[in-house]
């Protein structure tokens, strides 16, 4: 995958979680963005295919989760020579200040194959664009939720 279109994707993709966190969510979001990204968020013992690269110490070299990171340095760091994570979950996890938190979840296999990609069909691949976590027993129509559920859950 192009750089220019993995970052295109990134963008897009934020836009689509953050508009589907903001049906649910009772919290202001603004709209300025910070990303936090956990790497190797998969299970990778099985062999490698055609066109797949790990890199097993990603957790080790860059912490967990790594970031906030501005979009551009999401790119550098998951846009490996044309490879990138097969798939990636992105939600809206927390804002702070005057910034929208975007988590992602960062499968640990990298590829440059079109067929290994997850989410062909959301034209953002391979972001995959999920809500924010919902509290127990919450459902699509009931009150939105504070972002912060489990946070206030437990204090």
């Amino acid at each position: 995958m192009e750089k220019d279109k993995f970052y295109d994707h990134l963008l897009k993709a934020t836009g689509h979680s953050f508009d589907l966190a903001r049906q649910f969510v009772r919290d202001h979001l603004p709209d300025s963005f910070s990303y936090l990204a956990y790497l190797n968020e998969s299970y990778d013992g099985n062999p490698l295919e055609a066109g797949e690269r790990v890199y097993p110490d990603d957790v080790v070299r860059f912490g967990k989760p790594v970031g906030p990171l501005t979009a551009q340095q999401v790119v550098e760091l998951l846009w490996r020579d044309g490879l990138v994570p097969e798939w990636v979950d992105i939600s809206v996890v927390r804002t702070e200040g005057d910034q929208t938190f975007m988590q992602l979840l960062c499968c640990g296999r990298f590829t440059d194959r079109e067929e290994h990609l997850y989410y062909s069909h959301s034209g953002v691949c391979p972001f995959g664009c999920k809500s924010p976590v919902v509290p127990p027993h919450w459902e699509i129509g009931d009150e939105p939720f504070d972002l912060q559920w489990r946070a206030n859950r437990d204090s």
